[in-house]
């Protein structure tokens, strides 16, 4: 039902997406999903009772029971993932602060590591090829200092948000595999700003989420590289002088 349209009271025309009745309700709750691709940005999601239903029948079987549907649009459908995102409370919400303190402690001593041993701030300029793989600093045209990189996400100043490069389908597949494994650890313990795409972010954000990219893939460290309309993270695989 690809490119369907629904009259939303809030929205007003835009594209239908379909979430179980309870995530329509109720959108603050994790939310199951596969991932988003250039077909699908807005996958068919359900809840947690809905899951235990997939599970239990290995999949949607044609022949098999279904959760209740709701069609909502597709502003419907991100505001619901945000409120996802930001839903944890109690023991799960102190679980995920001290995660995240431990992943921004660690990025620290190694982005130190990092500056001191080539000098980051000194270089003119800096340009990365995800072609190639390769962000370069450079003086006077000059190659510096060589890193190989993969993307995390990246922040948006206009619309204020994080989008993870797992669900940025303009960054090749073999430079968001990292992403993807910080998107494994999200689903594993429930950390929902993980495995949601696209959330209410801001730089602070970004290197949160970069440290816990660089914590759980044993990085050397991170590079944000900004722009006019907002930044990019990028996790260093290994860096050398030119």
């Amino acid at each position: 039902m690809a490119g369907d349209t629904v009259s939303c009271q809030q929205h007003g025309a835009a594209r239908a997406t379909f979430v179980c009745n309870h995530l329509a309700r109720k959108p603050g709750q994790r939310w199951f999903s596969f991932k988003p691709d250039k077909r699908h940005p807005f996958p068919d999601a359900w809840c947690s009772r809905c899951d235990a239903l997939y599970e239990r029948q290995g999949g949607w079987p044609d022949e098999g029971e279904t959760p209740p549907i709701s069609v909502i649009c597709h502003h419907c459908y991100i505001a619901g993932r945000d409120a996802s995102a930001h839903s944890l409370t109690g023991r799960a919400l102190g679980n995920w602060i001290s995660f995240v303190s431990a992943a921004i402690g660690e990025l620290k001593a190694k982005q130190a590591d990092l500056c001191r041993e080539y000098d980051l701030s000194r270089h003119e300029r800096f340009d990365w090829d995800q072609s190639t793989g390769k962000l370069v600093f450079s003086n006077a045209g000059k190659p510096a200092v060589i890193a190989d990189f993969e993307f995390i996400g990246s922040t948006a100043k206009a619309s204020g948000t994080w989008l993870w490069s797992w669900a940025n389908t303009t960054h090749l597949p073999r430079m968001r595999k990292a992403a993807t494994t910080v998107l494994e650890l999200g689903e594993l313990l429930d950390f929902r700003k993980l495995t949601t795409p696209l959330w209410r972010g801001d730089d602070i954000d970004g290197w949160e989420m970069a440290a816990i990219a660089a914590q759980l893939l044993n990085a050397p460290g991170v590079y944000r590289s900004p722009g006019d309309r907002g930044a990019s993270y990028l996790l260093i695989k290994r860096m050398r002088a030119a």
